[in-house]
Protein backbone atom coordinates (compact mmCIF):
# COMPACT_ATOMS: atom_id res chain seq x y z
CA UNK A 1 0.00 0.00 0.00
CA UNK A 2 2.74 1.98 -0.95
CA UNK A 3 3.00 3.25 -4.16
CA UNK A 4 6.01 5.67 -3.82
CA UNK A 5 7.67 2.60 -2.90
CA UNK A 6 6.84 0.80 -5.25
CA UNK A 7 7.71 3.34 -8.25
CA UNK A 8 10.93 3.18 -6.38
CA UNK A 9 11.23 -0.27 -6.39
CA UNK A 10 10.35 -0.22 -10.26
CA UNK A 11 12.77 2.59 -10.81
CA UNK A 12 16.00 1.39 -9.11
CA UNK A 13 15.52 -2.30 -10.55
CA UNK A 14 15.43 -0.13 -14.23
CA UNK A 15 18.45 1.29 -13.15
CA UNK A 16 19.68 -1.96 -12.09
CA UNK A 17 19.38 -3.70 -15.00
CA UNK A 18 20.96 -0.55 -17.32
CA UNK A 19 24.24 -0.74 -14.80
CA UNK A 20 23.82 -4.93 -14.98
CA UNK A 21 24.75 -4.26 -18.80
CA UNK A 22 21.21 -4.09 -20.50
CA UNK A 23 21.35 -0.66 -23.11
CA UNK A 24 19.39 2.08 -21.59
CA UNK A 25 17.66 2.77 -25.00
CA UNK A 26 16.63 -1.24 -25.33
CA UNK A 27 14.65 -0.93 -21.69
CA UNK A 28 11.67 0.32 -23.65
CA UNK A 29 11.26 -1.66 -26.14
CA UNK A 30 12.53 -4.59 -23.05
CA UNK A 31 9.78 -3.41 -20.97
CA UNK A 32 6.61 -3.99 -23.19
CA UNK A 33 8.22 -7.36 -24.72
CA UNK A 34 8.78 -9.02 -21.28
CA UNK A 35 5.18 -7.58 -20.44
CA UNK A 36 3.64 -9.47 -23.69
CA UNK A 37 5.89 -12.56 -22.24
CA UNK A 38 4.71 -12.90 -18.94
CA UNK A 39 1.07 -12.29 -20.36
CA UNK A 40 0.84 -14.99 -23.11
CA UNK A 41 3.19 -17.02 -20.61
CA UNK A 42 5.97 -16.77 -23.40
CA UNK A 43 9.28 -18.56 -23.83
CA UNK A 44 10.97 -15.84 -21.59
CA UNK A 45 8.85 -16.13 -18.69
CA UNK A 46 8.75 -20.16 -19.29
CA UNK A 47 12.41 -19.52 -18.71
CA UNK A 48 12.11 -17.30 -15.80
CA UNK A 49 9.79 -19.74 -13.94
CA UNK A 50 11.65 -22.69 -14.94
CA UNK A 51 14.90 -21.39 -12.93
CA UNK A 52 12.97 -20.11 -10.20
CA UNK A 53 14.35 -16.00 -10.28
CA UNK A 54 10.53 -15.33 -8.74
CA UNK A 55 9.83 -17.78 -6.21
CA UNK A 56 10.76 -16.42 -3.29
CA UNK A 57 7.86 -13.88 -4.03
CA UNK A 58 5.59 -16.62 -5.38
CA UNK A 59 5.99 -18.93 -2.48
CA UNK A 60 4.98 -15.89 -0.26
CA UNK A 61 2.28 -14.86 -2.23
CA UNK A 62 1.58 -19.02 -2.09
CA UNK A 63 1.72 -19.03 1.52
CA UNK A 64 -0.41 -15.83 1.94
CA UNK A 65 -3.00 -17.60 -0.32
CA UNK A 66 -3.27 -20.68 1.66
CA UNK A 67 -4.27 -18.57 4.43
CA UNK A 68 -6.65 -16.82 2.39
CA UNK A 69 -8.28 -19.82 1.08
CA UNK A 70 -9.10 -21.29 4.47
CA UNK A 71 -10.89 -18.31 5.70
CA UNK A 72 -12.56 -18.49 2.90
CA UNK A 73 -13.86 -22.25 3.40
CA UNK A 74 -14.45 -20.91 7.35
CA UNK A 75 -16.95 -18.74 5.24
CA UNK A 76 -18.35 -21.15 2.88
CA UNK A 77 -19.22 -22.83 6.17
CA UNK A 78 -20.55 -20.17 7.73
CA UNK A 79 -18.46 -19.88 10.56
CA UNK A 80 -17.12 -16.43 9.75
CA UNK A 81 -18.27 -13.62 11.89
CA UNK A 82 -18.90 -9.65 10.20
CA UNK A 83 -15.24 -8.52 11.73
CA UNK A 84 -13.29 -11.92 10.31
CA UNK A 85 -15.11 -10.83 6.91
CA UNK A 86 -13.74 -7.41 7.05
CA UNK A 87 -10.63 -8.97 7.70
CA UNK A 88 -10.65 -11.19 4.87
CA UNK A 89 -12.05 -8.64 2.70
CA UNK A 90 -8.69 -6.19 3.26
CA UNK A 91 -6.43 -9.53 2.91
CA UNK A 92 -7.88 -10.44 -0.48
CA UNK A 93 -6.82 -6.24 -1.37
CA UNK A 94 -3.62 -6.71 -0.14
CA UNK A 95 -3.30 -9.64 -2.02
CA UNK A 96 -4.31 -7.32 -5.57
CA UNK A 97 -1.56 -5.06 -4.47
CA UNK A 98 1.02 -7.54 -3.27
CA UNK A 99 0.60 -9.11 -7.14
CA UNK A 100 1.26 -5.44 -8.64
CA UNK A 101 4.63 -5.03 -6.93
CA UNK A 102 5.01 -8.82 -7.76
CA UNK A 103 4.82 -8.24 -11.29
CA UNK A 104 6.90 -5.53 -11.52
CA UNK A 105 10.05 -8.21 -9.98
CA UNK A 106 9.23 -10.50 -12.49
CA UNK A 107 9.13 -8.02 -15.13
CA UNK A 108 12.44 -6.80 -14.51
CA UNK A 109 13.70 -10.57 -13.94
CA UNK A 110 12.17 -10.83 -17.45
CA UNK A 111 13.83 -8.28 -18.92
CA UNK A 112 17.51 -9.52 -17.64
CA UNK A 113 16.65 -12.62 -19.14
CA UNK A 114 15.48 -11.98 -22.52
CA UNK A 115 18.57 -9.79 -22.59
CA UNK A 116 21.26 -11.99 -21.87
CA UNK A 117 19.75 -14.99 -23.92
CA UNK A 118 19.56 -12.06 -26.97
CA UNK A 119 23.77 -12.14 -26.26
CA UNK A 120 23.48 -15.63 -26.63
CA UNK A 121 23.84 -16.56 -22.99
CA UNK A 122 21.84 -20.01 -21.96
CA UNK A 123 18.83 -20.32 -19.92
CA UNK A 124 20.54 -20.59 -16.87
CA UNK A 125 23.75 -17.99 -17.10
CA UNK A 126 20.68 -15.52 -18.22
CA UNK A 127 18.71 -16.76 -14.78
CA UNK A 128 21.56 -16.43 -12.47
CA UNK A 129 22.15 -12.79 -14.23
CA UNK A 130 18.79 -11.76 -13.49
CA UNK A 131 18.99 -13.52 -9.86
CA UNK A 132 22.63 -11.10 -9.43
CA UNK A 133 21.06 -8.13 -10.46
CA UNK A 134 17.34 -8.19 -9.04
CA UNK A 135 17.64 -9.64 -6.42
CA UNK A 136 16.02 -12.46 -4.38
CA UNK A 137 15.41 -10.66 -0.83
CA UNK A 138 15.39 -13.94 0.98
CA UNK A 139 19.01 -15.25 0.06
CA UNK A 140 20.91 -13.35 3.09
CA UNK A 141 23.47 -14.10 5.48
CA UNK A 142 22.18 -15.23 9.00
CA UNK A 143 23.42 -12.29 10.53
CA UNK A 144 21.59 -9.79 7.79
CA UNK A 145 18.25 -11.72 8.76
CA UNK A 146 18.78 -11.11 12.42
CA UNK A 147 19.32 -7.57 11.77
CA UNK A 148 16.14 -6.84 9.71
CA UNK A 149 14.10 -8.81 11.96
CA UNK A 150 14.69 -7.77 15.07
CA UNK A 151 12.74 -4.95 17.28
CA UNK A 152 15.30 -2.22 17.15
CA UNK A 153 16.83 -3.50 13.79
CA UNK A 154 17.61 -2.57 9.97
CA UNK A 155 14.75 -3.34 8.12
CA UNK A 156 16.17 -2.14 5.07
CA UNK A 157 19.77 -3.45 5.50
CA UNK A 158 18.93 -6.51 2.87
CA UNK A 159 19.09 -3.60 0.02
CA UNK A 160 22.61 -2.03 0.66
CA UNK A 161 23.95 -5.45 1.36
CA UNK A 162 22.80 -6.90 -2.42
CA UNK A 163 23.56 -3.34 -3.86
CA UNK A 164 26.90 -2.80 -2.33
CA UNK A 165 28.80 -5.72 -4.42
CA UNK A 166 26.90 -4.88 -7.87
CA UNK A 167 27.72 -0.98 -7.70
CA UNK A 168 31.67 -2.04 -7.09
CA UNK A 169 31.28 -4.65 -9.75
CA UNK A 170 30.53 -2.06 -12.27
CA UNK A 171 32.57 0.87 -10.73
CA UNK A 172 35.94 -1.34 -11.24
CA UNK A 173 34.99 -3.48 -14.31
CA UNK A 174 32.12 -1.01 -16.17
CA UNK A 175 32.48 2.68 -15.04
CA UNK A 176 30.88 4.18 -18.45
CA UNK A 177 27.45 2.79 -17.00
CA UNK A 178 26.97 5.26 -14.63
CA UNK A 179 27.81 8.09 -17.31
CA UNK A 180 23.68 8.29 -17.85
CA UNK A 181 22.96 8.86 -13.84
CA UNK A 182 25.96 11.22 -13.47
CA UNK A 183 24.32 13.49 -16.37
CA UNK A 184 21.13 13.13 -14.98
CA UNK A 185 22.36 14.44 -11.40
CA UNK A 186 23.91 17.42 -13.18
CA UNK A 187 22.01 18.05 -15.89
CA UNK A 188 19.18 18.72 -13.35
CA UNK A 189 21.54 21.00 -11.36
CA UNK A 190 21.88 23.01 -14.60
Amino acid sequence: LNPPGQIRNFISNMVMLQLSGVGLHRLPVLLVRAAKEISSNGRYWQVAKKYGVTESTFTAQELHRVRSDLVELEAQQGKMHALRWLMTAGARFLEKVSDLDQFSEALGKTIKIMDEMDKGKTEAEAAIEAQKWLFDYSLVPRGVRIARNAPVGMPFITYQIKMLPRLLEVATKYPWRFLPWAGLLYGMQA
